[in-house]
């Protein structure tokens, strides 16, 4: 195998990882939202990055996940060259960071 196509694949998995690792914790998650990050592990384990990439998406949709989270999959569709889906990310990556800034202010 190619090592920068290697290197890419290990790049996707790791940013899919990360966005995983930062959706909120549930205390009774949905059956749908526990599917998904099942689909997601197993999707992970056999290299099926495209697969992993929509199944956490979908379950990153059913909370209420940070922009950091919109921000590793956006990075990750631009690496699959996934442009739609990478704008789409985007486009809700600046929609979380909007809602994190009101809710900070609010704060204050």
């Amino acid at each position: 195998m190619d090592r920068d196509l290697q290197q890419k694949w290990q790049r996707i998995e790791k940013l899919l990882l990360s966005a995983r690792s930062d959706l909120p914790e549930q205390n009774n998650p949905s059956p749908e939202f526990s599917a998904l990050l099942t689909e997601f592990a197993e999707f992970i384990c056999h290299n099926e990055l495209g697969l992993a990439l929509e199944a956490i998406a979908a379950a990153g949709e059913l909370v209420e996940p940070g922009g950091r989270f919109w921000h590793s999959l956006q990075h990750a569709a631009e690496d699959m060259e996934l442009h739609a889906q990478a704008k789409e990310f985007n486009f809700r990556f600046v929609q979380a960071a909007a809602i994190g800034l009101e809710k900070a202010q609010n704060k204050t």
